[in-house]
This record gives C-alpha cells, sequence and structure tokens, in this order.
C-alpha cells in the first residue's frame, strides 16, 4: 500500500477551504468558537440523527470548565484546548460509550478527558495502553512511573491503565472486551504501526461506534482505512474521525 505524507501547511490549507467560517473565527482570536463549530460539524455529518443540542449542550460543560480538575497541566497531549480534545470529550457525553480503547497516554491528556466525560455520564470503561520510554519527542516520552499523572483518583475507578507495547496488548484486549464503542489512536503514528491499529479495531466496532485519530496528515493510514472498511470520516485540521457506513 502506498504512504503518501503529508505537510502541516498543506492541513492547514485543506481546513481553510473545507471550514472558512472556523478559520475565520480561529483568525479573528475566537479560537473556542471556531472549535466547537468544527465539532458540531463532525457529529453532523457522522450522526446525523443525533440532535444538534446534545453537541452543543457537551461543549458548553467544557467552557465553564465543569470538569475534575487535572492533578497537573501539560503543553503535551491530546487536552482541552485542541479540538480533537473537545471532539472526544463531546463524542463520550453524547454517544455514552461502555466500552473506550486508546492507544498512547503519556501525562494522560486525553485519558482525563475521556475519564471527565465518563463520569458525567455515570457509565463506561476506559482501556488506555502506553510503553513509557520509548517517544522521539521529549515531551511525550513519560517514565513509567508518569503516565497517566495528570489523572486525578476521583477519575480512576472506570480506568484500566496498561503498561504496554499496544502491538501485543490491544488484541489481548479486544479479545477480553470483545465489541468496542470508541477507538482512540495516539501513539506510534508510523504508517505500519496506525494501519495495524485500525485493522485491527474497525471490525470491532458496531453501527454507531467511532474511530478517532491524531496526526492522520503524517501518512494515509487513516485514509486508506476509511476507504477499505468502508468508514464515513471527517477530518479536522490534522486530526481524524470515521463511524461504520449505515
Amino acid at each position: 500500500m502506498p504512504r503518501q505524507g503529508s505537510t502541516r501547511s498543506r492541513s492547514w490549507r485543506w481546513t481553510t477551504i473545507s471550514h472558512p467560517s472556523a478559520t475565520a473565527a480561529y483568525l479573528t482570536g475566537r479560537k473556542q468558537g471556531a472549535q466547537n463549530e468544527m465539532v458540531a460539524a463532525a457529529a453532523r455529518w457522522l450522526f446525523r440523527s443525533t440532535p444538534r443540542r446534545l453537541w452543543i449542550d457537551a461543549l458548553a460543560e467544557l467552557d465553564r470548565e465543569e470538569l475534575v480538575p487535572p492533578n497537573h497541566h501539560s503543553p503535551y497531549g491530546t487536552g482541552l484546548d485542541a479540538t480533537l480534545g473537545r471532539w472526544l470529550y463531546a463524542l463520550i457525553r453524547v454517544r455514552r460509550p461502555e466500552t473506550v480503547i486508546e492507544t498512547g497516554v503519556a501525562h494522560g491528556s486525553s485519558s482525563w478527558l475521556i475519564l471527565n466525560a465518563m463520569r458525567k455520564n455515570g457509565r463506561g470503561k476506559l482501556h488506555s495502553i502506553d510503553l513509557p520510554g520509548r517517544d522521539a519527542h521529549h515531551g511525550y516520552n513519560v517514565l513509567a512511573s508518569e503516565t497517566g499523572s495528570m489523572v486525578p483518583g476521583e477519575l480512576r475507578s472506570r480506568w484500566n491503565l496498561v503498561i504496554g507495547d499496544s502491538t501485543a496488548e490491544l488484541s489481548r484486549l479486544l479479545t477480553e472486551v470483545g465489541s468496542l464503542d470508541v477507538f482512540f489512536h495516539d501513539s506510534d503514528h508510523s504508517y505500519e504501526a496506525m494501519r495495524n491499529e485500525f485493522d485491527a479495531v474497525i471490525p470491532r466496532l458496531g453501527p454507531g461506534a467511532a474511530l478517532v485519530a491524531d496526526d492522520i496528515h503524517k501518512n494515509a493510514a487513516f485514509a486508506e482505512a476509511c476507504r477499505v472498511h468502508c468508514l464515513r470520516s471527517y477530518v479536522f485540521r490534522k486530526g481524524g474521525a470515521a463511524t461504520p457506513s449505515v
């Protein structure tokens, strides 16, 4: 399968063309408004039967900071300030999944958001896989003792943190959980790793489930997986979301 890399400038051009109103809001200093507009647009495309007001209400919770505070903050990861982070939180709140798996944790920005949404829902289990000390980017290259350190004890009852290589641990978890409601990829962003994870996970996604991935602009893995597995997909600037076509 071919590998087609892309640059950040190309992804920004795509965003400008595809989301002109969101881009205008972002450039005029209304970042959260731009992000919320992109989340609402993604929801409208991927989950057409879900009322828009549910997504808006979930985003409003973020704007009002109705979250259990993290143990500390980190400038790295898919967090509250990222469009993909806002999408993850709203997705969990609106779709109310029972089983979520994520690969890639570092300090736990995305884990913290997902677990906050689950706490609001009063349901769900998050399984997170991370292999500390192997990331070339120093901001994500945390020690095992620091993995998920942002997540406070109040949120950990719904969390299963697995320390290990997702190549082996993801297969084991999928066998254990059976079906899957949401999968979030944010670990090794090589073409091979992303395709392997997507190809393993997508057959376990039922109708209304969701695949979410960060840094999809780095190669063609996300686009190819969506095409091969017939998923309806939506691209943010450098993140993507998809759901099985029905």
